[in-house]
């Protein structure tokens, strides 16, 4: 026989809200205290992010009137070096004068001007003023992109004047993170390193490279240069399993053959 209901009584989901109502009215202050907060640090951290956003704009801004000057100089000693180069050329070996149709003048050959600016060959007289633009920038902020991108310009710029050593003082400025741009720059800071003798070093961050799964594009090469560290380490072993994961991994690529190449001076 079924229970006859008490109509009377309240209904049990009933009773929980008039539970949680009276809680809510009891500890109103309370909870709207800490619904607040919430929302404050939620807007705070939005606000913050547009703060970082709208920095980062300005950073790079500053980085690219830098690359400007720097790329207008480039060209001035470019110039300098392909004019005065041609003109030499024409010194030693003259066009030959043509001769137009009986009675019109001789045509003579345009002489060849030399143009742009002479490198002194000194890296500080260069681009000096451009250089420590770059270093102010990575300075002030050593974690942003246009810090990573003024360090590989930077690495750029010492490149051509073979001063690895002031290309990796450099890079040891920089707070990388885990972004497309400092993954370049570690794999340049890796490379460095190698070329320098530190391959105990370079090996730790071509490995952290190579594990990277978002930059699978530098897993290859990281790879590569690890292997060649470990054979300049007197690891042989090692560096011959890298070789043939490569080989195995990449297959049909340049940086198989070059694996292959490697794996077969391995003594």
């Amino acid at each position: 026989m079924n229970k006859l209901v008490d109509v009377k009584s309240p209904d049990p989901i009933k009773k929980i809200l008039d539970i949680g109502f009276k809680f809510f009215i009891e500890h109103a202050k309370t909870i709207l205290a800490i619904v607040s907060i919430v929302l404050a640090l939620g807007g705070g951290w939005v606000g913050f992010q547009s703060w970082q956003e709208s920095q980062e704009k300005k950073w790079q801004l500053a980085y690219y009137k830098i690359e400007k000057t720097y790329l207008k100089k480039k060209e001035s000693f470019e110039k300098f070096e392909t004019s005065s180069k041609q003109a030499e050329a024409q010194k030693k070996s003259p066009a030959p004068k043509t001769v137009a149709k009986k009675g019109a003048a001789e045509v003579t050959p345009v002489e060849v001007k030399v143009e742009g600016e002479k490198s002194t060959g000194d890296v500080d007289k260069d681009y000096g003023s451009i250089v420590q633009s770059l270093k102010d920038l990575i300075q002030q902020n050593p974690d942003s992109q246009a810090a990573m991108m003024s360090a590989l310009l930077v690495s750029e710029i010492f490149g051509k004047y073979e001063k690895p050593q002031m290309a990796l003082d450099t890079f040891q400025k920089l707070k990388f993170k885990s972004d497309f741009l400092s993954s370049l720059a570690q794999f340049r800071k890796a490379v460095l390193l190698s070329d320098l003798g530190h391959c105990d070093q370079a090996v730790d961050l071509f490995k952290g490279l190579a594990e990277r799964k978002d930059q699978e594009f530098l897993k290859p090469e990281s790879l590569l240069k690890s292997a060649l560290c470990y054979e300049n380490l007197q690891k042989t072993q090692t560096a011959q399993e890298l070789y043939q994961r490569v080989i195995k991994e990449f297959a049909n690529t340049s940086f198989s053959k070059e694996a292959q190449k490697f794996l077969r001076l391995v003594k």
